[in-house]
């Protein structure tokens, strides 16, 4: 019995795969962890074991992923103050202290922070609207050009068709703006779920920090003892990479927010704090958020006259900060070890936002860097 229950369990995992296609039984992947679960230090079933650990974490992260927003949020954060705790520890200030010295202020300034940045992000994307008509206006004048200047060389189109399209298009726009404050002001449902990652975040940072030598304790017990030094081992690195990674990032996303928004703000281009917000958050995104961001900014640059020239100033600054982020901002910051190859990054963000859209574009590279670390570790493999 005790020979025919791995391979059991091996079938439950299979039917899995086959029918996850149509739906998808978590309870199949539960089953074969508790059949799996005596064997998992065998061998040759140990694989096995893992892997069904993987599909079962896969699951839940692509169909609960909301539920655990605040559970990568409470992960970054921990790292990104964990190097600050151990230098309060070693000053022989108690972990427990030293963690509550740090998470308590960041409770307390993120809100207000965020409440500042909202007041102005409001105020600007007010005045953006109200300049929705006068850029409405403009369009039809450069469009009618245009079409005086085809008329002029035989191609006849018909004015009134144009400039009703431009109308209904800037009105789709414009109402679709107003739907999404309203939407934002009204929501309910937003306002608990936001109430809920506030309060919640900060607890699970307080208990990966807390804990976390507890927690990579019971996952090392799930090998086998001549494997717990090779697994320290490996910790021991993925943390080094993941440390360098997420505080790298949220450095970079506060560098390139305010080089953006004090550029723009230098050059007298409007919505400088919008612009700036946006661009530190995009940048969350390797490779496409500069792109996205450099969009935004030239959509808005539209309704700053004139134009060309705004969006030729739009333009050198991103382009600039670009420039100054690959050749310096960005190696000194990140560092080496969360460098990876472009091309795996960008496949990675096409899974990522396949699977779990804009959360998945920002949670691609931390996943590949688990991968990279695990097979280059494991199996002395290199991406």
């Amino acid at each position: 019995m005790e020979r025919i229950l791995p391979y059991f369990a091996i079938a439950i995992l299979l039917i899995f795969v086959l029918v996850s296609r149509v739906f998808t039984p978590v309870w199949l992947l539960v089953l074969a962890i508790f059949i799996l679960w005596q064997y998992r230090r065998t061998k040759e079933i140990r694989p096995v074991f893992f892997a069904t650990l993987f599909l079962l974490g896969g699951y839940v992260i692509i169909y609960y992923f909301s539920i655990l927003i605040p559970f990568i949020i409470g992960t970054g954060i921990a790292y990104i103050v964990a190097p600050l705790i151990d230098r309060l520890e070693q000053k022989k200030i108690p972990r427990a202290l030293a963690i509550l010295v740090v998470i308590l202020p960041l409770i307390a300034l993120v809100p207000f922070i965020i409440f500042l940045l909202v007041i102005n992000l409001i105020g600007e994307i007010k005045i953006l609207i109200e300049k929705i008509p006068e850029l409405v206006d403009q369009s039809k004048v450069f469009f009618s050009g245009i079409i005086q200047r085809l008329a002029a060389v035989g191609i006849i189109l018909n004015q009134e068709i144009v400039l009703n399209a431009i109308n209904n298009y800037f009105g789709t726009l414009l109402n679709g703006l107003l739907q999404t404050i309203l939407q934002i002001g009204q929501g309910v449902k937003g306002i608990i779920f936001l109430l809920y990652n506030f309060i919640l975040t900060p607890i699970i940072s307080y208990i990966l920090l807390a804990d976390r030598e507890k927690i990579a304790e019971w996952v090392k017990n799930l090998l086998p003892e001549e494997e717990h030094q090779g697994f320290n081992s490996f910790i021991k690195k993925l943390n080094v990479s993941f440390s360098r990674y997420f505080r790298g990032q949220f450095i970079l996303m506060i560098v390139v927010g305010f080089i953006i928004g004090f550029m723009l703000w230098l050059l007298g281009i409007r919505y400088y704090v919008f612009l700036g917000i946006v661009a530190g958050l995009c940048n969350l995104i390797p490779n496409v958020g500069f792109v996205l961001g450099l969009v935004i900014a030239i959509f808005v640059g539209l309704f700053t006259p004139p134009a060309m020239i705004t969006i030729i100033k739009i333009l050198a600054v991103y382009l600039g900060e670009q420039l100054l982020e690959n050749l310096f901002l960005g190696p000194v910051i990140i560092g080496k070890a969360a460098r990876l190859n472009p091309a795996i990054v960008m496949l990675a963000l096409i899974l990522g936002g396949t699977i779990a859209g804009f959360w998945g574009l920002i949670l691609a590279v931390p996943v590949v860097i688990f991968i990279r670390e695990f097979l280059n570790h494991f199996f002395g493999l290199r991406l």
